[in-house]
């Protein structure tokens, strides 16, 4: 299999989970129902709630768009070049969003990708839901 064809096949199956998972092309915009209730919020051993985060980033706006397959949307105007996407994603979360120190966000998994997971150290699930519900 060449390396396009490659693409194109994990091209499909990341389709067609979306698809089974329910997702219809369009992002959830709602607080309730199918929106917040689909994101998945864990702890980790150290006590920090982790957030999952799916970024778009040279965007037109920097915004909260919905929840996507079980992670927060985020839509963001910094270029992902020498990691300003990663510092205008905490500096926006934290502040903005959470109303945290962008201090007490932190990257722990996927800093090089669109897919990214963010430890929240201060804050529990149940905030996280009420302060991300006034931004949907």
């Amino acid at each position: 299999m060449s390396p396009a064809e490659s693409r194109v096949a994990v091209d499909w199956k990341r389709r067609i989970s979306l698809y089974v998972s329910g997702y219809s092309g369009r992002v959830s915009t709602s607080a309730s129902g199918s929106g917040l209730d689909q994101l998945v919020l864990r702890s980790d051993a150290a006590g920090r709630t982790l957030l999952p985060v799916r970024v778009q980033p040279r965007s037109s706006r920097t915004a909260v768009e919905g929840v996507v397959a079980g992670s927060l949307k985020v839509r963001l105007q910094a270029a992902p070049v020498a990691g300003a996407a990663n510092a205008a994603l905490l500096k926006f979360l934290g502040r903005k969003v959470l109303g945290l120190a962008p201090s007490a966000l932190e990257i722990v998994r996927g800093a090089a990708g669109r897919d990214k997971i963010i430890a929240v150290v201060g804050a529990s699930a149940e905030q996280l839901r009420s302060a991300l519900a006034r931004h949907l």
